[in-house]
């Protein structure tokens, strides 16, 4: 516990964790009326619609509602990539797939064109 000021919220003082750490510590992440969940899910509708999020790794800056989308797509991911190495049935949410799917799929047509990705749907 070092109090250390965090660099992406100045003011603020947080303890120095590790991965691990930072994983065991969370708790209620699965009940839906842990007081992590409750509390998110108070949040963010008192948000600003112009919330701006900035990716500092990237230096990008999305409103929130696209970062969230974001974060949808990396759950989908790494959920559906442990199930297929694990063996397991467990899957994301039928929701957040949605979201990731659409994501995923108008990032393709940006990138590569609409006859690309109907071209690549069909093969």
């Amino acid at each position: 516990m070092d109090g250390s000021p965090c660099v992406s919220h100045p003011g603020i003082h947080a303890d120095l964790v590790d991965a691990p750490g930072y994983y065991a510590d969370l708790s209620g992440t699965t009940d839906p009326r842990s007081t992590l969940n409750t509390g998110v899910r108070a949040r963010i509708p008192q948000e600003p619609a112009d919330r701006r999020m900035t990716v500092r790794h990237q230096g990008r800056t999305l409103l929130l509602d696209e970062y969230l989308r974001t974060r949808c797509v990396e759950l989908a991911v790494h959920t559906e990539d442990l199930a297929l190495n694990l063996d397991s049935d467990v899957r994301a949410p039928a929701a957040t797939l949605a979201v990731a799917v659409n994501v995923l799929l108008a990032a393709a047509r940006r990138r590569h064109g609409d006859v690309a990705v109907m071209h690549a749907g069909a093969a």
